[in-house]
This record gives structure tokens, C-alpha cells and sequence, in this order.
């Protein structure tokens, strides 16, 4: 059976901020290629009736299989305000960031909040530049900055 889609929206508000809500379409699924759009306008433009912000962006989630072998527990201590935010360039010279949340504060360098280039940061570091893209789909090319970062939870 396929997986339901997922539809993603980013909401801005008036101070500049951004937050995203997930809204999951059981009857919308990965075969489904032509319903997806049209879908995700009709509910985008409810959404939008409904809220005093803006949507920002708008995004479809498709579900894939977790691959044998990752965790399937957090680690007790693991916390989602803690993380670790990437900041990138691409070839053009746009920014991009992600956060990555429970970052392991093992990656950290001791008494800083820089990011410790260890074998699994620099594994993650080739990855994106290899294959990631900014929002424009353009390559990135460079690192600009990687720390510890706490951010609120979102539920």
C-alpha cells in the first residue's frame, strides 16, 4: 500500500518569523501525482483564510522506508531544543541553513559551541555538498558556519 502524502506549510509572521505545520492527506498518496497539486492549493488557500500570517512555502512530504540500521530510540538524554545549525553557500553565492535536532553534544569542541569536524560531521559535510541544493536548486559549495544551537520545541 502507498504511503499518504504529507503537505507542508511555512507561515510567516508579522515580526519575520517562520514556522511550519504538517498536515498529513491519508487519501492523497505517492500514486496519486496528479491529485498532489491541486490538493495542496485547495488546502493552502483554507489555511490562509484561516490565519493572520502569510504561507511562506509549500511543500509535499512523500514517506520512504527507514533504512536497516539507524537507531529506532532516542538516547535518554536527547533533546530536541538542542541542535546544531549549517549554514551553506552555493555556487552562487546564496545562503541556505538547516538545524538538525538532538545534535550529539559529543560533536561539539569542549567549552565552545563550534561543531567538531569529526568523521561523522565531515560524512554529513560531503553529503551536502555532493547532493544537497538551496531552495532555488542550486548546488552548494561551501560551509559557512556549523555550531551548537537552541532552538524551542514545536509540537
Amino acid at each position: 500500500m502507498a504511503k499518504p502524502i504529507t503537505l507542508c506549510l511555512t507561515i510567516g509572521d508579522g515580526k519575520g518569523l517562520f514556522s511550519q505545520t504538517l498536515i498529513n492527506f491519508p487519501s492523497l498518496v505517492t500514486t496519486d501525482i496528479g491529485g498532489q497539486y491541486d490538493s495542496a492549493e485547495t488546502f493552502t488557500s483554507l489555511v490562509d483564510a484561516l490565519i493572520s500570517g502569510y504561507i511562506a512555502r509549500i511543500g509535499l512530504v512523500v514517506d520512504i522506508p527507514l533504512p536497516l540500521g539507524i537507531k529506532t530510540e532516542a538516547d535518554p538524554n536527547a533533546d530536541i531544543e538542542e541542535g546544531a545549525k549549517f549554514i551553506w553557500r552555493s555556487q552562487d553565492g546564496f545562503t541556505s541553513e538547516n538545524r538538525i535536532p538532538t545534535f550529539n553534544e559529543d560533536f561539539i569542541v569542549p567549552s565552545t559551541t563550534q561543531v567538531n569536524f569529526v568523521q561523522e560531521v565531515m560524512d554529513f559535510w560531503v553529503a551536502m555538498v555532493a547532493y544537497a541544493r538551496d531552495s532555488r536548486d542550486t548546488p552548494l559549495d561551501t560551509l559557512l558556519f556549523a555550531q551548537e544551537d537552541f532552538g524551542r520545541s514545536r509540537t
